[in-house]
């Protein structure tokens, strides 16, 4: 009596450990996936799914090259490189063709007694936002010279006194660095609003 109350225990506890278990993975929105060493998708959480564009019924059982592409990219060598040498690899940026497109992930796989769990999130966003800053700084870099190249110049004119004593000229040259000088405060305020819509 005593054996079968502990085995009962142990079975509730067993249980209990796979529902936490299962909620933990289906709730987490990093996608997660496990395959086996013929790399055909075992289990896929509601993450996966998301990222990949594919309802979890339709990715279980399939290869997994044929979910990612079969061209060769950093996500299937690292998961090569697991089944080889049996070891946890790090996160790695990779691209694939998802169903609704092309996504941005960060790719991790740790081994699991003999199958390996694929762990992947959605940068694309991320990426995106970044290569839209690269395009931001770039525009906004030459949006400054051409103003401050006009400042210069008509100081210099200024300061070499080539207007003589014409004050219609000095005018001029004070309007167009005033004109610039203000357009160089707008796109500081531009920026400054950026930031703080960013924050």
């Amino acid at each position: 009596v005593a054996v079968a109350v502990h085995n009962a225990r142990l079975y509730e506890e067993i249980v209990r450990e796979k529902r936490r278990t299962d909620t933990i993975l289906m709730e987490t929105f990093t996608g997660i996936v496990v395959v086996d060493q013929r790399m055909r998708i075992l289990v896929v959480n509601p993450g996966a799914a998301a990222i990949t564009g594919y309802p979890s019924q339709e990715l279980i059982g399939r290869s997994l090259p044929d979910i990612l592409g079969r061209d060769p990219g950093p996500q299937r060598s690292l998961l090569y490189k697991a089944i080889l040498e049996g070891e946890r690899l790090p996160p790695t940026e990779a691209r694939f063709r998802a169903k609704s497109g092309v996504r941005d992930i960060l790719f991790g796989v740790a081994p699991l007694n003999g199958l390996y769990v694929l762990s992947f999130t959605d940068i694309t966003r991320l990426k995106e936002v970044d290569r839209l800053k690269t395009n931001i700084v770039t525009n906004v870099s030459h949006e400054l010279r051409t103003p401050l190249a006009s400042i210069k110049a008509y100081t210099e004119l200024l300061l070499d006194d080539v207007a003589g004593e014409s004050t219609t000229a000095r005018r001029h040259f004070l309007s167009v660095i005033q004109q610039k000088a203000d357009r160089l405060s707008d796109l500081i305020s531009d920026l400054l609003d950026l930031a703080r819509l960013e924050s």
